[in-house]
């Protein structure tokens, strides 16, 4: 998004006719790319089957934000395409500053709202890896308690066979 932004820009600024039809090409590939990747995230939400309802929420409001700047953006281009410098620049200004600053907004939200989640589910991973390994420790614990009785009683339960053994092999 901010690719395509910046290179609208680039265009009005250009000082040659190259320069403003190379950044023009840019920021139209940009608006490619930035669908594409909205149609993917959007694909994302629906299929999404732990995401909440908040989060649902900002993600759309990002989705309504961006549906409402691309035609706004388009539109600054084509004026800048055209040659209408002064009618992209007040476009620019008057529409494309405030949706860029509610788009900016919606972009914060959303991150911060998954960075939460985030943080969240490494806290549970750790918790979890934590009880794993107590688990396991006490697993190794009463193997090893189980070995050395087992041990034991190997050698209570075998003694006095030994000691006859020995007994008779002494007697001879």
């Amino acid at each position: 998004m901010e690719k395509r932004a910046v290179e609208a820009r680039n265009a009005l600024l250009a000082t040659d006719a190259a320069g403003r039809q190379q950044a023009l090409d840019k920021a139209k590939a940009a608006h490619e790319e930035v669908q594409k990747h909205l149609a993917q995230f959007q694909g994302l939400i629906r299929e999404s089957h732990d995401m909440s309802d908040a989060a649902k929420a900002k993600a759309q409001a990002l989705v309504d934000v961006e549906a409402t700047y691309a035609p706004v953006a388009l539109s600054i281009l084509d004026l800048t395409a055209r040659g209408e410098h002064d009618a992209a620049v007040r476009k620019l200004n008057a529409e494309c500053v405030p949706l860029l600053a509610r788009l900016d907004t919606a972009l914060e939200e959303y991150e911060a709202l998954t960075e939460a989640r985030r943080q969240s589910l490494t806290e549970g991973a750790m918790q979890l890896v934590e009880r794993l390994q107590m688990g396991f420790s006490g697993l190794a614990l009463l193997s090893l308690a189980l070995s050395i009785g087992l041990s034991v009683w190997i050698v209570q339960s075998s003694s006095p066979a030994l000691r006859k053994a020995l007994r008779m092999a002494t007697e001879e």
